[in-house]
């Protein structure tokens, strides 16, 4: 069918294309054609997403690769009021396509589509040999191809081969992660992973057959295969450069009937945005697939605001299902009205979580003690991973304090949802926090609030946190569903500093539980009751 552009009053339309052909110049064609107040209409159809003809945008984002160009297909800058309405669509995107990019815009609404990729967002295996050597695995039979190289593993993909000295194991059991290191991997490198990892040298047996041979090291860290024969493993191919969805700088954005199938990254991303609404968003995988998303379902970062999330659906994301948190930074030097700082987490390079205007806390690391608070006048990225502040009044602070966004904490409501196969829900921050009537199934938590101030510096403490009316199935990973706590104290610590407010649980039904309900730990006032829970037996499935 040819392609056909029509624009009728505020409509634009772009009609259905051949079967394979690249809609990328068609949606950028589109795009530009939009005014404030205009829709974007898709004829029903499947459309392919390819990086040839895609904007390459320079743009930082948060818990992400930074420095790496994004093949922008949809780039809305500056609009009002405009609506993408996919009609039922299906987008494919090949490659490192990034679909949708939406900055300093006002009254958005996306809806009535389908996103997937090319190829799945990991690679399937399973151990099918151990011995006091090392293990062999053999990987899916429609898994993409892995070779060995001689400085680690190489992933064919669609866009390219990419060699891993340390690639992420990850169980689609358990959701456990262990990392599989190179020998040629940096002892730095592998002082830096959230996990332990296991060190071994790969030879390649044939095309889907890998052997490896465990490498001494006296690091404390290192740690043995002891994922279980047979055991359902992949290897995630998301190199955490690429997002489905990202608003920054917007107020009022609507994301309605979406489903993403499989996405190599994260599905929507909102930073430094107010006022978002996700309503029937589904993230789920076509049949027989393994996962969806590489990374978060859901992440917003430094947003304020109201955020809902109504009536949605997540399954076999490899990472948390949804995510809200601020940045941490960490002072490198203060001269009254005028700071230095840097971030906390490489992937935090490039987002600047500040704004004039914003008020700012400054928070000892050990104790969380919250020591002064200024607001903030002017603010820029000095380089990638370093920000200069200046802020009034002059505080005096020494290095390493802390430094917290207080203005930019959202009001949070999670309601009607179904979450299954997934790692953790993560609620933080000091906005109003309601989690109420979902169904959560074999997660590692139903619920985890944790404010982080080292490894990935996520900031923050929870004033008010409502949990209830929910059914929590067989969340047991992680011991017990429930974890609330501070980080660098143990999570039931009676020790860990009461940075955390009120949180209440009413009315939440636990099944299949095999330990403890919950452990909860750097709480002023926490109150709960419970409807009914059963143990776990294998004659007790939920229905």
């Amino acid at each position: 069918m040819a392609v056909a552009l029509s624009a009728s009053g505020n409509v634009v339309e772009i009609k259905a294309l051949p079967t394979g052909a690249d809609a990328t110049p068609v949606v950028r064609a589109a795009v530009a054609q939009l005014r404030d107040g205009d829709s974007l209409v898709f004829e029903k159809g499947e459309y392919h997403f390819y990086p040839d003809m895609a904007e390459s945008v320079e743009q930082g984002i948060s818990n992400n690769r930074y420095g790496v160009p994004r093949k922008v297909v949809l780039n809305l800058k500056d609009r009002q009021g405009v609506t993408i309405d996919g009609g039922g669509s299906t987008f494919v995107c090949h490659g490192d396509v990034m679909p949708f990019l939406n900055r300093r815009c006002l009254e958005l609404a996306f809806r009535a589509f389908t996103v997937t990729a090319d190829i799945p967002a990991a690679i399937g295996f399973q151990v099918t040999k151990k011995d006091e050597r090392g293990f062999e695995l053999a990987f899916d039979t429609n898994a993409a191809p892995v070779k060995v190289a001689p400085d680690g593993l190489v992933f064919c993909t669609t866009w390219g081969e990419r060699t891993n000295p340390i690639a992420a194991i990850i169980s689609l059991d358990t959701h456990r992660i262990v990392y599989l290191a190179h020998p040629v991997s940096s002892a730095e490198a592998r002082a830096g992973l959230a996990v332990g990892h296991i060190l071994a040298r790969p030879t390649q047996i044939d095309a889907r057959h890998l052997r490896f041979d465990d490498v001494p090291s006296d690091d404390p860290r290192r740690v043995r295969c002891d994922f279980a024969i047979g055991e359902r493993l992949c290897f995630n191919l998301t190199d955490r450069s690429r997002v489905m969805f990202l608003a920054e700088d917007c107020d009022k954005v609507t994301v309605e009937d979406v489903t993403v199938r499989r996405f190599v990254g994260m599905g929507v991303v909102a930073q430094r945005s107010k006022n978002l609404t996700l309503r029937r968003y589904r993230v789920a995988p076509n049949a027989g697939e393994l996962v969806t998303t590489g990374a978060d379902a859901m992440m917003f970062t430094n947003c304020g605001g109201e955020i809902l999330v109504e009536d949605c659906e997540v399954s076999r994301s490899l990472d948390d299902v949804f995510n809200n948190h601020g940045n941490y930074a960490e002072v490198a030097s203060c001269a009254g009205n005028r700071l230095a700082l840097r971030i906390g987490h490489p992937e935090q390079r490039g987002f600047l979580p500040f704004r004039v205007g914003d008020d700012v806390e400054f928070i000892a690391p050990r104790s969380r003690a919250a020591l002064a608070r200024a607001k903030v006048t002017a603010a820029y990225l000095a380089t990638g991973d370093a920000f200069e502040l200046e802020v009034e009044p002059a505080v005096r602070v020494a290095a390493k304090t802390l430094v917290e966004n207080v203005t930019l904490v959202p009001n949070v409501t999670i309601r009607r949802c179904r979450f299954s196969d997934y790692p953790n829900l993560r609620v933080s921050q000091r906005g109003r926090l309601v989690v109420e009537d979902n169904v959560m199934r074999r997660g590692c938590t139903a619920l985890m609030v944790n404010d982080l101030a080292d490894y990935w510096y996520e900031s923050g403490r929870v004033s008010d946190l409502v949990f209830r009316n929910n059914v929590v199935d067989d969340c047991n990973f992680y011991s017990c569903p429930i974890q609330v706590g501070v980080s660098g104290w143990a999570t039931g610590d009676p020790n860990a500093p009461k940075v955390h407010g009120r949180i209440r649980l009413e009315g939440n039904e636990f099944r299949n539980l095999t330990g403890e309900r919950m452990r909860i730990s750097g709480v002023w006032g926490f109150w709960y009751n419970t409807r009914h829970e059963s143990r776990y037996s294998t004659g007790d499935q939920p229905d």
